[in-house]
């Protein structure tokens, strides 16, 4: 499996707001006085804070409120820190293919996947000398003008990237580069052709090998794949001297033992970590769609999930809508959950089936059976024709608005990622959508939940509350259910992640082309 780039999830030209985070986290312990800098913020820079924990946010935005933010508190040296620390979140991106061995290309030509997980509007360009064993990295800005921010924050980046894998470069000189606040602490040499360049930062790192040595460690330590996480994971605690690094590298391989998880459920710091990146992978909202709406409710039972959803837009008239379910909870179910995201938005077939089989060779691959998943994926089409397939999820329920009845979309099955043959198992199946007709999809925190009594909240019980939305909108009926469940639950706790989505063909949903044009002409007259 390839995994995609992060310019192709739609956020060219934004960054992840987890680097801001991490920069205000940083300040913090360093003793600054965040909260009178924020105060000192405009309205308009403000507003970003607001909107750090909603996914991806513009990059002139983002370098707006720290740029100010270090102007008031004089803390521009904390960015090259900051892009140190934000290192450890690019294993992510370098883990699923590891090779046993790699050779020092390689290795700097996979810098780039690195970037692209904080900040889509950085480009990178590089170019090896005749010897082989100096590179040239060309970074630039989408908008022709790299800022003081991104040059920090790349600094302790690549610097720590080298580190990180035992790679220092025997020299490392900039050869162009912007003006730098004087408060910025820069320790690279610089070139003796150096020159100030507001479009391009450049820098040169000349290595002891050349390109085609390959890089390897002990042999004890790349015998077996497992044993080379344990290396990355001593050279973590060896270079960053942190947990989150430590933890989040040997859980995304499922190598904790017992101890380890109860240091991770144990550091809330870590966790609010983990789930600032996994928000990056479950989008916010589902726009509307050619008459239909969308109304999520999303609720991890800690600060990280295994249960996530995502929509696929399949050309112009069809959608994909994916909602599954990890095995177990927290951080090792939530990196689970991130291979099978990729995995999923790899294999845009138009049967579900087809895709579930492909999903489930992946997880086998990736995962070694120490984790599988559920799920429930649909394609609809502009006539609101429905394929779906069931993979051993519960199953979604359809309010037919003509006759107020529920239809249980059939469909059995197996588990994701436990067996090499459950392609067999995989249907497709079809349903129709009619105008005002709903389908609830939902994950089984909802339908394993028990009341104070130990009864089990089941189909025919959810059928009930289901029906009583008969005449509601898309969002009330949502709601509606939401607020039967805590009924359900008075007096007792869930023990299980919850994501119930709600999707609603508009009664209107026959004049739908027709209430566009004239949505369209208005606006033409009303310029």
């Amino acid at each position: 499996m390839t995994l995609p780039a992060v310019e192709e999830s739609g956020h060219n030209g934004e960054v992840n707001p987890i680097r801001l985070k991490v920069f205000l986290e940083e300040m913090r312990e360093n003793g600054y006085d965040v909260d009178r800098a924020v105060k000192s913020l405009s309205a308009e820079q403000a507003v970003v804070l607001q909107h750090t924990n909603e996914g991806w946010i513009p990059f002139q935005n983002e370098i707006s409120v720290i740029r100010a933010i270090c102007n008031y508190l004089s803390s521009w040296a904390l960015l090259a820190k900051v892009g140190n620390e934000c290192l450890y979140s690019a294993l992510l991106s370098l883990m699923p293919e590891l090779p046993r061995k790699i050779s020092l290309q390689e290795m700097v030509y996979r810098l780039p996947s690195v970037i692209a997980l904080f900040a889509t509007h950085l480009q990178v360009r590089f170019k090896v000398s005749e010897q082989g064993n100096t590179f040239y990295a060309a970074f630039s800005s989408v908008d022709g003008n790299i800022s003081d921010v991104d040059v920090l924050f790349l600094t302790g980046l690549v610097r720590g990237y080298f580190q990180f894998f035992s790679l220092v470069p025997q020299k490392l000189e900039i050869l162009n580069c912007p003006p730098l606040p004087e408060s910025a602490s820069f320790n690279f040499p610089k070139h003796e052709d150096f020159a100030e360049n507001h479009d391009l930062f450049r820098i040169g790192l000349t290595f002891a090998t050349d390109k085609r040595e390959i890089i390897a460690g002990k042999k004890e330590a790349l015998d077996t794949y497992d044993s080379f996480v344990q290396a990355v994971m001593r050279r973590s605690s060896e270079l960053l001297q942190a947990k989150r690094e430590l933890l989040t590298a040997v859980e995304y391989l499922n190598m904790a033992n017992l101890e380890l998880e109860k240091e991770i459920n144990a550091n809330k710091k870590e966790l609010k970590m983990a789930r600032n990146i996994q928000k990056g992978f479950v989008p916010a909202r589902i726009p509307d769609w050619k008459g239909l709406q969308f109304w999520i409710k999303f609720y991890p039972l800690q600060e990280v999930s295994g249960d996530f959803y995502d929509f696929f837009p399949m050309g112009s008239e069809k959608l994909g809508l994916l909602v599954a379910d990890v095995s177990g909870h927290g951080v090792p179910a939530a990196l689970i959950s991130a291979i099978a995201k990729l995995s999923f938005n790899n294999h845009r077939l138009d049967s579900p089936a087809q895709v579930f089989s492909n999903v489930n060779l992946d997880m086998l691959r990736y995962v070694k059976r120490e984790g599988y998943l559920t799920a429930f994926y649909m394609i609809i089409d502009s006539q609101y024709n429905i394929t779906y397939s069931v993979a051993a999820a519960p199953r979604p329920m359809l309010l037919r608005a003509r006759t107020g009845e529920i239809e249980i979309l059939p469909g059995s099955g197996t588990l994701l990622g436990m067996f090499p043959d459950a392609g067999e198992s995989y249907l497709d199946q079809r349903t129709h959508l009619e105008p005002g007709d709903k389908i609830f999809i939902f994950t089984d925190g909802l339908t394993e939940a028990q009341d104070v009594n130990g009864g089990d909240l089941d189909e025919n019980i959810l059928a009930g509350f289901i029906k009583e939305t008969l005449t509601m909108g898309v969002q009330e009926s949502s709601e509606h259910v939401m607020d039967r469940y805590n009924e359900f639950m008075l007096g007792s706790s869930s023990k299980d992640d919850l994501t119930v989505i709600t999707l609603m063909l508009s009664k209107d949903a026959d004049n739908f082309d027709n209430l566009v044009e004239k949505r369209s002409r208005h606006r033409i007259m009303g310029n």
